[in-house]
């Protein structure tokens, strides 16, 4: 007879971190992330986010210094 005991974990998902970046990044419902995404979905969809976010703050890109490099 075989045991769960017998099997090593699943380590090479990190579902906390997938769960958090297609429902908080993402904003997917549980239901979503659960039933309807595929890991090659979920990746291409935050590789996707990732260029247009990289994108952006490119764009916006705030050069900071003192005030006193100002006045």
């Amino acid at each position: 007879m075989v045991s769960g005991a017998d099997f090593a974990p699943d380590t090479s998902w990190d579902w906390p971190k997938l769960y958090y970046a297609g429902t908080v990044i993402l904003r997917m419902s549980d239901r979503q992330f659960w039933h309807e995404t595929t890991p090659r979905k979920l990746v291409a969809l935050l590789r996707v986010h990732n260029e247009i976010h990289n994108s952006e703050l490119k764009q916006n890109k705030q050069v900071f210094g003192y005030i006193d490099q100002v006045l």
